[in-house]
């Protein structure tokens, strides 16, 4: 493993990169997301960073990936669950350890807080690269989205 990389959990003043991020996600996804309203994305995302849900990868002190996720309750259940909101990766930093390094840290936020956890992913891109990373990493595909603890 690259010594060079750690995850960490965000703080308040984290939030312009998790901006960033969304906007290079809205951008260069590979379908149709609506833009951004940075107020919405401030009140929300500073939210997730308060409840603790908001992790980030950090490269020689600089953040160059996100995995951010909301604590939420089923519509028909009493079972919390941690859902991913935003999985992002600088693209030159972009590779299978920083994705692993992301995955587990989520993993390890679903089990401290003793809740299974669903990653949503939106984008068409590296489809089987992704099932594959998923598995891997124990998230079974559940139509469209990856389920870990269900």
């Amino acid at each position: 493993m690259n010594s060079n990389y750690k995850v960490i959990k965000a703080e308040k003043h984290h939030i312009k990169y998790l901006q960033k991020f969304v906007k290079q996600m809205v951008d260069g996804a590979d379908i149709i997301l609506p833009q951004m309203n940075v107020v919405k994305a401030t009140r929300y995302g500073s939210k997730m960073i308060e409840d603790g849900t908001v992790l980030c990868l950090v490269h020689d002190k600089e953040i160059v990936g996100s995995v951010c996720g909301a604590i939420v309750g089923w519509w028909f259940a009493d079972t919390k669950v941690l859902t991913e909101q935003g999985f992002w990766i600088d693209k030159e930093h972009r590779n299978l350890e920083t994705a692993s390094m992301l995955l587990k840290s989520f993993k390890a936020l679903a089990d401290q807080n003793n809740m299974p956890c669903l990653l949503n992913t939106l984008d068409g891109k590296e489809i089987p690269v992704r099932d594959k990373l998923f598995a891997d990493h124990d998230f079974r595909r559940v139509g469209f989205k990856y389920g870990y603890g269900l």
